[in-house]
């Protein structure tokens, strides 16, 4: 593994029918790096259980390797040290920087004893390092990059910041971009979209592919018949490219690029007065026919209670009612709403199994809205909406890592793992 894929990432190897074609090279270095670390494991382990197999000459040559490459890794955090300091990030203050530094020559000091001497206590001792340094990361991790350790901030991108501050909404630009600035895009590729989402936002059928959903560009999300139901208030487009759309207003135009807000675009979540059951087809169809207006009504799917294509033709003097966001999350979500006379709390967030809601602390159905979205029923009055995230494959994973953490932390006790200075038949 070690070989073929290290061949393939250095481009070494020969090109066979344009294998691996789909996949960037970089993204090899794990199968390089995951076959080097058992092979230094099961070396390790040889060297613990058997010292013999070594010869007086061989002894000094290993543990000269050992320390150099050792030697050459703690240079090459060093060195990232100066980098962060240079960039002024704030995460990086030499008390931090030296608690890393003392933990990884622990860790280093560590597996140079457990080369030289026999027994289990240096092994525990290792365990009890990785734990002090992922536990930090754990509490404290930060899941958006600071865009300044890969790109700059020009003028454009600081001013659609301050757009958003003002008036909140989605952006759409070039593709996983609007992550590293603090911002919410649609575009996207290498995305596990759900197939809903993708269907809903083509204007035609999907780009199912092998990869899933394949690349949600950012043009087929400006043509998308949902994109105002999508929530994209703003557009960042280069300096040479004019937009002319209904609802679309020019607030910034630099060299750096133009902004174009969507006086259209629909809040995250509001209300809907009405609401149609079809199946799937007729919803897509509709979708795609632009003749929704989905401010006013909203598209279900696998409704309970209703007939599929059952319509519930809306009322023209229907008030929508109103929807704020009271708390926001990965996994949990907590929306006061309002209605004169009930209706569908919509939430443009994408539908998908393991989602439940409850409504003034009473469990309600999850539906499918709009073919890719999430809706509740709401009855007339004020109501505290809550969703949560809380699939059984979550809860199944966490109860196989706890099961994973018992047996490695039995496997490491003193005298139960061969080739930690167990003993052995």
């Amino acid at each position: 593994m070690a070989i073929v894929a290290g061949l393939r990432l250095y481009g070494l190897g020969p090109e066979l029918a344009n294998a691996g074609s789909l996949v960037i090279n970089f993204r090899l270095a794990p199968l390089v790096v995951f076959p080097l670390c058992v092979l230094g494991a099961i070396g390790m382990d040889t060297l613990l259980t058997e010292p013999d197999r070594l010869s007086p000459r061989q002894r000094p040559a290993v543990t000269i390797a050992f320390v150099a490459l050792v030697a050459v890794v703690f240079l090459s955090f060093t060195a990232d040290y100066a980098t962060m300091r240079r960039l002024g990030l704030a995460e990086v203050s030499p008390a931090r920087y030296l608690w890393f530094l003392a933990l990884f020559t622990t860790s280093a000091a560590l597996c140079l004893i457990g080369v030289s001497r026999r027994g289990s206590a240096w092994a525990l001792a290792l365990i009890g390092i990785q734990f002090a340094g992922l536990v930090p990361l754990a509490l404290s991790y930060n899941s958006v990059i600071d865009a300044r350790l890969l790109y700059p901030t020009p003028p454009a991108l600081v001013h659609l910041q301050q757009e958003v501050a003002q008036a909140p909404g989605r952006v759409l630009m070039l593709p996983n971009l609007a992550m590293l600035y603090g911002l919410e895009g649609v575009a996207a590729y290498d995305g596990m979209t759900p197939r809903h989402l993708d269907e809903a936002i083509r204007s035609e059928a999907g780009a199912l592919n092998l990869l899933g959903s394949g690349y949600v560009g950012e043009i087929a999300v400006f043509l998308s018949p949902v994109r105002d139901l999508l929530g994209i208030r703003y557009v960042l487009v280069p300096p040479d490219v004019a937009l002319d759309s209904p609802g679309l207003s020019l607030r910034y135009h630099g060299v750096d690029g133009r902004i174009y807000r969507n006086e259209a675009a629909l809040p995250r979540a509001f209300v809907a007065a009405e609401a149609r059951c079809l199946d799937t087809a007729e919803v897509l169809k509709l979708i795609r026919a632009r003749t929704v207006d989905f401010r006013r009504e909203v598209l279900l799917t696998d409704c309970l209670g209703a007939m599929p294509g059952a319509d519930r033709s809306p009322r023209r003097d229907s008030s929508p009612g109103t929807a704020r966001i009271e708390r926001y999350g990965a996994d949990r979500i907590v929306i006061s709403a309002e209605s004169d006379r009930g209706g569908y709390l919509v939430l443009t967030d994408a539908w998908f199994p393991g989602w439940t809601a409850s409504v003034d602390g009473r469990e309600t159905r999850v539906e499918r809205a709009d073919h890719a979205f999430r809706a509740v029923k709401l009855g007339a009055g004020h109501h505290d909406v809550e969703f949560r995230y809380a699939p059984m494959s979550v809860r199944l994973g966490l109860a196989l890592s706890a099961l994973a953490a018992v047996v490695t932390g039995a496997l490491a006790w003193p005298g139960t793992a061969p080739g930690l200075g167990g003993e052995h038949p």
